[in-house]
């Protein structure tokens, strides 16, 4: 399929979910809500996650022709720039964010450019206390945004939006960010319900 007209996830991912059942009972909630917040507001609509340290798409829905993600890697080493990357990365366990930060060297792109390791835990603090993570992404022309999708209370995924910045201009942004943030606290809420049967 397109990335214009609806399902995509990257060939590891596909591998992952077809051979360990991949995040399976988080896609069989979010997926559904996904398609529909991308199809209403007619945005691109992602899920992401880590996976030994690496951003993997499990699920992705664009219903606008101005964006055009390049989706076509089984994983992605942009935790540093990606508004589903910062955001998973802020919330891994700190080995984790030292296996990240060993592998990738200090960000040499987007609004980490520049920081010591000390300055970018302080920045993963504050993404974790905001409860999200909302810019313009660096270079692409998008405003971008994540919030967390949960597990037993512990951040399992990421839920991501890309918006044209000319789209995204004054409170149109806010305006995105809260669908966003809502869709996400649907896919948690109903994630919470399904563990409590039974």
């Amino acid at each position: 399929l397109s990335r214009q007209s609806g399902y995509a996830i990257g060939p590891m991912a596909n591998w992952l979910a077809r051979s360990a059942r991949y995040k399976k009972e988080l896609l069989a909630v979010a997926g559904p809500l996904v398609e529909a917040l991308a199809r209403r507001e007619k945005q691109s609509v992602l899920v992401a996650a880590l996976h030994e340290g690496r951003r993997y798409i499990l699920c992705h829905h664009n219903f606008n022709p101005a964006v055009n993600p390049e989706l076509d890697s089984p994983w992605y080493e942009d935790q540093y720039f990606t508004a589903t990357g910062q955001l998973l990365y802020a919330h891994a366990e700190p080995t984790t964010r030292q296996a990240i930060a060993k592998r990738l060297g200090p960000p040499r792109v987007g609004p980490w450019k520049g920081l010591g390791q000390a300055a970018l835990e302080k920045d993963c603090e504050r993404i974790r206390k905001a409860g999200h993570v909302a810019m313009e992404g660096s270079g692409t022309g998008l405003y971008i945004a994540a919030f967390p999708l949960l597990r037993n209370e512990s951040v399992e995924a990421a839920l991501g939006m890309s918006v044209p910045l000319d789209e995204a201009r004054g409170v149109r942004a806010g305006y995105f960010v809260k669908a966003l943030g809502e869709c996400a606290e649907r896919i948690n809420k109903a994630r919470r319900t399904v563990g409590s049967v039974g």
